[in-house]
């Protein structure tokens, strides 16, 4: 399991609990993106039709599950961007509303952040 890669075909053996327990973070990550973003599933070769929206979704607890997982954000880590985002921070103070908003944008559509996360970030845009 890589949290980081944002597409990865998988490979499970659903009699093993740590396979189970990795389903079941990528099912939590799955909901949280606007699309569907397992595909190709197969159970012991054959295809299954695995509704990852439904939070009642029981897993089979034998056989290899296979199929791709394919998201297009990744999780938002203040570790990797915040050096980043202060210094653009910085540079945008004295910048128009116009300039501004676009950057945010950018900057906000390649992630998923939490509620502190972003009131971070606003007030980084709001010091100037």
């Amino acid at each position: 399991f890589d949290p980081d890669a944002l597409t990865r075909e998988y490979s499970l053996d659903m009699k093993q609990s740590l396979n189970h327990a990795v389903m079941h973070r990528l099912l939590a990550s799955a909901r949280r993106e606007p699309d569907r973003v397992i595909s190709n599933t197969t159970l012991n070769d054959r295809s299954l039709d695995l509704d990852e929206r439904n939070p009642k979704l029981v897993l089979p607890s034998e056989g290899i599950l296979n199929f791709l997982y394919f998201r297009t954000r990744r999780d938002f880590s203040m570790d990797l961007i915040c050096p980043d985002v202060n210094k653009i921070g910085r540079l945008l103070q004295e910048a128009t509303v116009s300039t501004v908003l676009p950057v945010l944008e950018r900057i906000c559509s390649s992630f998923f952040f939490s509620t502190s996360q972003i009131e971070d970030m606003a007030s980084l845009f709001d010091y100037g």
